[in-house]
């Protein structure tokens, strides 16, 4: 009987933090479709990181003037970014 409810009470844990997982991604989801300034937003931040990322494999491969063009890119575009300041050096 204890091992049924210790069950039971797993399996309602379970259901309730997927359901609000559910309900979270639902409304995230909604907010996404709604706000168009949210969608630049996030698509312009997503662009500057794939160019960090960019930045970062040229550096990795010895390419300095690559990352450096690549680079200069990224800061034009968030010259306030702790994390881009912290791998450039805060130049």
């Amino acid at each position: 009987m204890q091992l049924l409810s210790s069950l039971l009470v797993t399996l309602i844990t379970w259901r309730r933090a997927s359901l609000n997982r559910v309900i979270s991604d639902v409304c995230g989801i909604l907010v996404w479709q709604l706000d168009p300034s949210l969608q630049n937003a996030v698509a312009a931040n997503r662009r500057n990181f794939l160019d960090f990322y960019s930045a970062g494999l040229a550096a990795y491969n010895g390419d300095r003037a690559l990352w450096t063009k690549i680079i200069t890119r990224v800061l034009a575009r968030d010259a306030h970014d702790p994390d881009y300041l912290w791998i450039t050096g805060g130049r």
